[in-house]
Parts: structure tokens; C-alpha cells; sequence
């Protein structure tokens, strides 16, 4: 092999020089593995939370089908004690026009008792008497079902 001369010369410019240069350096870069160009990803800012409209709160209509209830007319009070002595004993009570009535006593001695009535759905006047000592509260009437009191042997001390 015989070495030939190049049929033309390219004479060196800092022009050419530098187009030499990017190319040269283009290649080298190309070449890298972790090349990362950097308009690749599109990144952009985070839209702010969407938040929802209020809504308007509704016209006020008043309507018929919403209004109250009837309110029962109150019941006139007939009769009605209440006496509190200095002993501490009391009696209170009480009779209104429908037939309700309830009368309480408490003795001195602590013991309280009473009764109370009323007129049921069938117009019957329904009675409940009560007691209460130091066996417990001790109704009776019809239709109550109480069950034994508990007896208290006094000779024990506490």
C-alpha cells in the first residue's frame, strides 16, 4: 500500500475549528449512558386543590305540611297543696280537671306515702298507692305486680 495525497485540502479556520470541536464533543456526550435530556419530562407545578362551588342555601317557604303539631291545651289544676313543716315533714299535692290526681306525705320519721290517679284511654280512673320506708318503695294497685320486699334482720349491726 502506497500512501496517496488528498486531492483537496481543507484549510483550517477558527470557524471550521470550531464546528470540529461540537462535533467532537456532541459524539462524546451522545455516547454516555446517562444522558438525560432535560425538556423530556414536561414537568410542571402541581394544580392547587379543586375545591367544590358553596351552594346557595335554599329559598324559605313556609308550607302547611311542615307546620307544628298541635299543642294539647294545658290542664287546669283543680285543687293543690303544698305544706312543708319544720320538722321536715311535708304534703303536697295536687287534682286537675282531666281527673289526674296525686297526693304525698313524708312523716318525721322519713317514711313517705301517697297515691296517685288517673283516667285511662277507656275512661276508667286507674289508682296507684305507695309507700316507702326502710324496706323500700312499695306500690299497689290493679295491674301492678311488685315482687316480695327484702327483710332487714335488725339484730344484725352494721
Amino acid at each position: 500500500l502506497t500512501a496517496s495525497q488528498p486531492d483537496a485540502m481543507i484549510t483550517a479556520t477558527p470557524a471550521t475549528a470550531l464546528v470540529a470541536a461540537l462535533c467532537l464533543l456532541s459524539g462524546v456526550t451522545a455516547q454516555r449512558g446517562n444522558y438525560v435530556d432535560e425538556g423530556a419530562f414536561d414537568y410542571a407545578e402541581p394544580a392547587p386543590p379543586q375545591r367544590a362551588a358553596p351552594r346557595p342555601a335554599p329559598a324559605y317557604r313556609p308550607t302547611s305540611s311542615l307546620s307544628a303539631a298541635p299543642r294539647p291545651t294545658p290542664v287546669p289544676i283543680l285543687k293543690q297543696i303544698n305544706r312543708h313543716n319544720e320538722d321536715g315533714s311535708y304534703t303536697y299535692g295536687y287534682e286537675g280537671a282531666d281527673g289526674a290526681f296525686k297526693i304525698e306525705t313524708k312523716l318525721p320519721n322519713g317514711e313517705v306515702m301517697g297515691k296517685y290517679g288517673y283516667v285511662d284511654d277507656s275512661g276508667k280512673v286507674r289508682v296507684i298507692e305507695y309507700g316507702a320506708n326502710k324496706y323500700g318503695f312499695q306500690p299497689a294497685g290493679e295491674g301492678i305486680t311488685v315482687a316480695p320486699p327484702t327483710l332487714v334482720d335488725e339484730t344484725t349491726k352494721r
